[in-house]
């Protein structure tokens, strides 16, 4: 428990990061920006135990939400079968205003259907595989902006960080963040 809790402390930092309006970009297509490799895969769909809440104060309420949903699925009898999954939803976020409360979702991908009480469906989305401490995420943010203009693809919300390590025991230059952006191509 106490290294779920510690990295929902550091995972506030990416969501400043994210706040990128509808952008375009290309299908298929894997380059290297800033060192960062961009793709284009196939994520499947998984199964989830998941909360979701509005959220404004990012560094108090979402460690708090994932905390409280390990927490309910424990309390269950299940156990989270892979890494931390966090979704905002960022559709209806007008980025010329004060940002206000941002829907966010905390999921834990679960092994048994009894434990699950959502399903993320399969989606075809932009990844990068970010190895380093959280703040360095806004270079990570910047490539997808530039990527997704440049190769003509448009984010369908909401995006998604999994965490693949943990902040407690990794060194932060080790921590691996895989962020995934739901894409479809624009149409010409």
């Amino acid at each position: 428990m106490k290294n779920f809790q510690l990295v929902f402390l550091f995972i506030f930092l990416t969501t400043n990061f994210l706040l990128i309006g509808p952008i375009a970009f290309s299908q298929n297509q894997s380059i290297t920006s800033q060192s960062f490799e961009i793709e284009v895969i196939e994520v499947p769909e998984v199964l989830v135990f998941s909360v979701k809440k509005e959220i404004q104060d990012f560094s108090q309420e979402l460690p708090q939400l994932i905390h409280n949903s390990v927490v309910e699925l424990t309390k269950m009898g299940g156990k989270p079968a892979g890494p931390l999954i966090v979704l905002y939803y960022l559709e209806n976020v007008d980025f010329k205003q004060p940002l206000g409360k941002i829907l966010t979702e905390v999921a834990w991908p679960v092994d048994n259907a009894q434990y699950s009480n959502n399903q993320f469906p399969k989606i075809k989305a932009a990844r990068i595989m970010f190895k380093g401490p959280y703040q360095g995420m806004n270079a990570v943010y910047q490539s997808i902006h530039s990527w997704l203009v440049q190769n003509h693809y448009k984010i369908v919300y909401p995006t998604r960080e999994i965490y693949h390590n943990d902040p407690t025991t990794t060194p932060i230059e080790e921590l691996l963040t895989e962020i995934l952006i739901p894409v479809e191509e624009l149409k010409e």
